[in-house]
């Protein structure tokens, strides 16, 4: 602990530029999560409008360096479990 903070939440107000991290999610048809943890070791700094782009692509291109996310650790997956349901 660090000035009574839980670690988590000291290094989340650190804002470490060149580690970033976040979770994609995906519940198929049957209930079943599975969440995907990403990484990217290191970042662009320099970004600029991208002009020619697809519906789906994003606003922005990075222009110093390329994106390479990498898997954290492999995909995490919780499968549901059915319960009986409350007799009302």
């Amino acid at each position: 602990m660090l000035l009574g903070w839980h670690t988590n939440q000291v290094f989340a107000a650190q804002s470490i530029m060149n580690y970033r991290n976040f979770v994609r999610i995906f519940v198929d048809p049957s209930g079943t999560l599975t969440i995907y943890p990403i990484g990217l070791r290191r970042i662009p700094r320099k970004w600029r409008y991208a002009r020619e782009r697809n519906d789906h692509d994003p606003y922005y291109e990075p222009t110093d360096r390329v994106l390479q996310p990498h898997l954290i650790e492999g995909p995490l997956t919780v499968t549901r479990r059915d319960r009986p349901r409350p007799v009302a």
